[in-house]
């Protein structure tokens, strides 16, 4: 499963476990609310987050709205991962696991520092590290590391983590640039002071880092950087079944990069419905969804471009 990693959004606090209902929307209703984030789970079913109207389910074509005791559970959520057993973790201001129609607030207990979560990666089968005001908390089994400025980041808020191919950690931070940790425990540095939000793992083993001012294309083996500034943030959201990689602007419609080549769509170029684009996912039938500031649009990578 992808993940998706968007704008802070506020989630409910919860002490304890608690029961979920799904309520029936017109499906219409959706195109009003702003789409923060997106993901299909291993049933088929799309979740969406809003800004502040709460968490949907998309099943079987009927959209529901997650209730908990008759008010809305969340406000939204900005990073989802499923665990192996079936179980989901939505990520925002604290973690929540759904699992069995209920839901359970993760805390510093289970050994979460960080009270507003950007990302949650799963490094391999059996460790997840969550990041994000307080650094990196990397859980594997009973043992817990915890990484920040302490140990060796360069600034303490973290948006995203990922391990490359040589068993490499890399940290996009906030103030910091990029951060990396090799397998003999050192660090190392790169793209001083850039504001890192996401990294994005290729099937070549390649990272994608989206910056507040444009991408950078690392190399992993090489360890060098293609650095493309294009003035606002470039996202990496997708990569198709033909390699293109498909990145959300926050203004700018949707840009796409294939061999060395940009392509750009926008309300004008296509048949896209918005240029604020919040989140992208592609489903199990090779379908795009957009999460848009109002609604969402579903579509072919072929119908965007006319081809």
């Amino acid at each position: 499963m992808k993940l998706l990693i968007i704008t802070c959004l506020l989630i409910g606090q919860f002490v304890s476990s608690q029961n979920v209902q799904f309520v029936n929307q017109p499906i219409d209703s959706i195109n009003a609310k702003e789409i923060r984030s997106l993901f299909q789970d291993s049933k088929q079913a799309i979740w969406l987050g809003t800004k502040s109207q709460g968490i949907f389910r998309l099943k079987n074509k009927q959209l529901q709205k997650m209730i908990v005791n008759n008010e809305s559970a969340l406000t939204g959520f900005i990073s989802v991962l499923e665990e192996t057993e079936g179980s989901i973790l939505f990520s925002g201001r604290g973690v929540m696991r759904f699992k069995d129609d209920s839901i359970t607030m993760l805390s510093d207990k289970d050994g979460i520092k960080s009270n507003v979560i950007f990302s949650i990666s799963k490094l391999n089968d059996d460790s997840i590290c969550f990041s994000g005001n307080k650094g990196s908390d990397c859980i594997e089994k009973k043992t817990i590391k915890h990484f920040n400025t302490i140990n060796g980041l360069k600034h303490q808020v973290v948006h995203d983590v990922k391990k490359d191919v040589l068993g490499q950690l890399w940290f996009a931070t906030r103030k910091g640039g990029l951060n990396m940790l090799d397998k003999n425990g050192e660090w190392y540095y790169f793209l001083e002071a850039t504001n890192c939000r996401k990294l994005f793992k290729l099937k070549n083993g390649n990272i994608w880092i989206g910056t507040s001012t444009g991408a950078v294309l690392l190399n992993v083996k090489k360890r060098n950087f293609e650095v493309f500034e294009k003035g606002f943030a470039l996202i990496p959201q997708v990569e198709t079944d033909n390699n293109i990689v498909v990145f959300a602007t926050e203004n700018n419609g949707i840009f796409t990069y294939k061999n060395k080549a940009w392509k750009q769509f926008n309300t004008k170029n296509s048949i896209l419905k918005s240029n604020v684009i919040h989140s992208i996912i592609e489903d199990s039938n090779n379908e795009l969804w957009f999460g848009f500031d109002k609604g969402i649009q579903v579509l072919k990578y072929s119908d965007l471009h006319g081809n």
